[in-house]
């Protein structure tokens, strides 16, 4: 189906202003296959072009072997950024459709590549109300409310 996705590499030790083709491509690897390796192939970088300050939008296509054994030919477009304060992760929102609706669906993908931004949160901000994640079944027990079985 469609998607969209969100994806960091929190080791990323590089210059995104210095990308080539080739390093767009790895990166996109890497997020890629993050289910799973061996079932990504032919991954073609086709454009990059500079998006707002500090982004890199590139379009993309790539097969997905399926689990069925056939070749799905899908096609995307991925913004790249660096923001944090360390510059040490790489952001990037990647974006997928089959081959056949991809003329369809790029201006949605644009849209979609091209409003994602990422932002630190000013230390004035208070996240004293963050709280733990928890399971339902943890925030249920907690909250003591009875359940009812069907």
């Amino acid at each position: 189906g469609d998607t969209a996705t969100f994806w960091v590499d929190t080791e990323f030790k590089g210059d995104l202003s210095t990308f080539k083709k080739k390093d767009f491509k790895a990166e996109l690897t890497k997020a890629l296959t993050t289910k799973g390796k061996g079932f990504i192939e032919s991954l073609t970088i086709d454009k990059v072009m500079d998006g707002a300050p500090g982004y890199k939008i590139a379009s993309y296509t790539y097969d997905v072997e399926s689990a069925a054994g056939f070749t799905i030919a899908r096609s995307g477009i991925a913004a790249f950024t660096a923001q944090s304060t360390a510059g040490d992760k790489l952001q990037i929102l990647w974006t997928g459709v089959v081959t056949g609706r991809y003329k369809e669906m790029q201006g949605d993908l644009n849209r979609v590549v091209n409003s994602f931004r990422i932002g630190t949160v000013p230390k004035s901000i208070s996240t004293s109300m963050i709280k733990e994640f928890k399971s339902m079944d943890e925030a249920m027990s907690a909250a003591d409310i009875p359940r009812v079985q069907y």
